[in-house]
């Protein structure tokens, strides 16, 4: 019996094959958080990149 919760298996065969060419555009984003009432200021940020 397959250990898998699901009909569908992420390691299944699949028409679509990855790329070997990654895109060569960087990928970035900013997010910030405010609250004025509990005096709190936030920021995330997360950058995608080749290496």
């Amino acid at each position: 019996m397959p250990l898998i919760d699901s009909k569908n298996s992420l390691d299944a065969n699949s028409p679509m094959r990855d790329s070997v060419v990654m895109i060569a555009q960087p990928y970035q984003l900013y997010i910030e958080r405010t609250d004025a009432s509990k005096n709190m200021a936030r920021f995330y940020a997360m950058a995608i990149e080749p290496t």
